[in-house]
Parts: C-alpha cells; sequence; structure tokens
C-alpha cells in the first residue's frame, strides 16, 4: 500500500516510526477520516478549516509545502491508485520529535492514506446513554486528537452491553455526542443538536447539515439538553464523515427511520442515499 508521509509517496512497509515519537509517546496529534470521492474529498473545505484550528490550538506550525492544494491532490492521487469509486482516507498530523511532556518543537509530521470505503448501514437498530464515559469540554474537545480514549472506552461499553452504540453525555448530564457520531434529533418541526460546548466533536458532516438547514430558513437549534428530552423526539439521526444515519430505538422507545428533511441532508451532498 501506498501513502504519503511528509510529503514523500511511500510503501507502507517502508514506514519506521522511532519511539519518541511524540504520537506514539504522548498522543500530541490530531487527525482527519474523510471520503474520497470520484471528485476528490467529500467536505474537503471543512476537514481542511477544521485541520486548521485544530493544528493552531496544539501550536503545531506546518512547512509551506503543507497545503490544501497538495494535500487535496495527494488524497486523490491515493484513492485512484485503489480504483474505488469511493475510499476511505485518514490523515495524521503529529508533533515533532523533542520534549518530555513540555515539547521542543512546534513542527509537524503527517501521514496520508486510503483504504477500501465500506459504506454504513442507514439505521441503527438499538442504543442506549453511556454509563461509564462523560465529555469534558475543552479548547480542544471539538478537534479529533490521537488522545481518543474516552471514544474507546465507549466502544468497549458498547460491544458489552451488545448495542448498536452509545450516546455519551458530558459532565453535567447533557447529550454530547455518539461514540463516533454526533447526534441530531427532531421535536415537532424543528431540529436539535448538542453545542459544541458539550465537549462534542466539531463533525463535518454536522457542518454540513447546520449549513443546510439555515439555508433552508430552518436553522438547527444548538445548546446544551438534559437527554431526557430524547424521549419527545421523533426522529435522530447520527452524522459523521462517512454517513448519515437513523437510530431506530434508543432504550425501550422507538423512533422514525424516515425523513424528509433527512434526505435532503442526503441529497445535498450529492451522493446516493443509499452509498451512505
Amino acid at each position: 500500500m501506498n501513502l504519503f508521509y511528509n510529503h514523500h509517496l511511500v510503501n507502507s512497509q517502508e514506514i519506521c516510526l522511532s519511539p519518541d515519537d511524540r504520537a506514539f509517546r504522548y498522543g500530541d496529534g490530531v487527525f482527519e477520516t474523510m471520503v474520497g470521492t470520484p471528485g476528490g474529498v467529500r467536505l474537503w473545505p471543512y476537514h481542511w478549516e477544521r485541520l486548521q484550528a485544530a493544528m493552531a490550538a496544539l501550536q503545531l506550525i506546518p512547512d509551506a509545502q503543507f497545503s490544501s492544494l497538495a494535500l487535496h491532490q495527494q488524497a486523490i492521487r491515493l484513492s485512484q491508485d485503489l480504483g474505488q469509486a469511493r475510499t476511505r482516507l485518514r490523515l495524521h498530523v503529529w508533533r515533532a520529535p523533542g520534549g518530555l511532556y513540555t515539547p521542543s518543537s512546534t513542527d509537524i509530521h503527517y501521514l496520508l492514506r486510503a483504504d477500501p470505503y465500506h459504506p454504513s448501514a442507514p439505521i441503527v437498530p438499538n442504543i442506549a446513554l453511556s454509563e461509564t464515559v462523560q465529555l469534558q469540554p475543552s479548547a480542544w474537545s471539538r478537534y479529533k486528537t490521537h488522545n481518543a480514549l474516552p471514544y474507546v472506552m465507549a466502544g468497549l461499553e458498547r460491544q458489552q452491553r451488545g448495542l448498536d452504540d452509545l450516546l455519551i453525555p458530558d459532565t453535567q448530564g447533557h447529550v454530547a455526542e455518539a461514540t463516533y457520531s454526533n447526534v441530531f434529533w427532531k421535536t415537532g418541526s424543528q431540529w436539535y443538536t448538542p453545542s459544541l460546548d458539550s465537549g462534542c466533536l466539531d463533525g463535518v458532516m454536522r457542518r454540513h447539515v447546520l449549513t443546510y438547514q439555515r439555508s433552508q430558513q430552518h436553522p438547527v437549534q444548538e445548546g446544551l439538553f438534559p437527554h431526557h428530552v430524547l424521549n419527545q423526539a421523533s426522529v435522530i439521526v447520527l452524522t459523521n464523515a462517512n454517513s448519515i444515519r437513523y437510530v431506530a430505538q434508543l432504550g425501550t422507545q422507538a423512533y422514525a427511520t424516515t425523513d424528509l428533511d433527512v434526505e435532503a441532508w442526503k441529497a445535498a451532498l450529492d451522493v446516493p442515499p443509499e452509498a451512505d
């Protein structure tokens, strides 16, 4: 498998990371998971903007070659090498070696790879509220950092409870997000989603939905909501860069798995709804 490592196209077998690598030692980095399409990268401007903001928050400073155009072209090349209509792209950016907890550099290393794309099922059969994991909002909680331990532990809890996903609350009991998705719900004709103050990820599909709904003069209400408000919802939707999915059941309560608004969100992506 070929990948881009620090501006160079190399074979994955040639990569050898140092034991002093700060991504390994401290989780000192960020990443983006993206969908490659025939025309490039789906929602690329949102990915690039979030990546720049995340790097600024962690005080990671790239060189001049690390640009939106260069990365987009690299992503297209890796996707074409796989010979598939869609690919799963993953971009890691982390701090160059040096220092202990206090780094001695703001320089970066990066790695971009492409893998086969596997569409998510359109319906999530059964979810529940996490009993073991809470999110703490911070200056970097809205970004995909290499310190993803809350989501790892939530994934283990989901597996042990035999569920399809979990909703994770913040430390005050507000709805924040799912294990790897943002969450939206509809009560009456109004859509809602947790604000970034809950500690949830600033997801690119979340941004797509918010932008689309504003363009239709139906803005989504963002805020801090206790989890019991979902009892009044008619529809719950989970979104990430890969998919927009309906929740069929939360605990013992069932929800609708079709909605005209949601189908419009998918259509606005210019991809067939069934691909997600």
